[in-house]
């Protein structure tokens, strides 16, 4: 379950896959999809950070801007970055920030999730 502030109605899952493998290690599983099929998400980002830092900083981002009218990703795979990796296996949450708007920028969400525990106690990112 996710959550954060939205005037603009979206669907989201942040999941973080489990395992270590190449695949697995480091990865969340993300879902974001417009409620209507007419609307449109526009300037979509990907981001995750370390609790504690500083407001504006992060370990990860990814802008991938905007989408067709109905479009979303049901299925996505972003990588936290061996840093927020390392720093959630010394008891640092990890959080996750999936942020845009639908229709126009005015009408936007901002949807995270904070994962306290320790995601991937194995496996490496050498």
């Amino acid at each position: 379950m996710s959550t954060g502030t939205a005037t603009a109605k979206v669907n989201v899952s942040i999941q973080p896959a489990v395992g270590t493998g190449p695949t697995d290690f480091g990865i969340f599983n993300i879902s974001v999809t417009p409620l209507k099929p007419t609307d449109r998400i526009i300037n979509l980002q990907y981001i995750v950070s370390v609790k504690g830092q500083p407001p504006g900083d992060f370990t990860s981002f990814v802008f991938i801007g905007d989408l067709a009218p109905g479009q979303g990703f049901n299925q996505s795979q972003f990588y936290a970055s061996c840093g927020a990796v390392m720093a959630n296996r010394k008891g640092k949450a990890l959080i996750v920030q999936i942020a845009g708007g639908i229709n126009t920028t005015s009408n936007s969400f901002d949807v995270s999730q904070t994962f306290n525990n320790v995601l991937w106690p194995q496996g490496s990112c050498d």
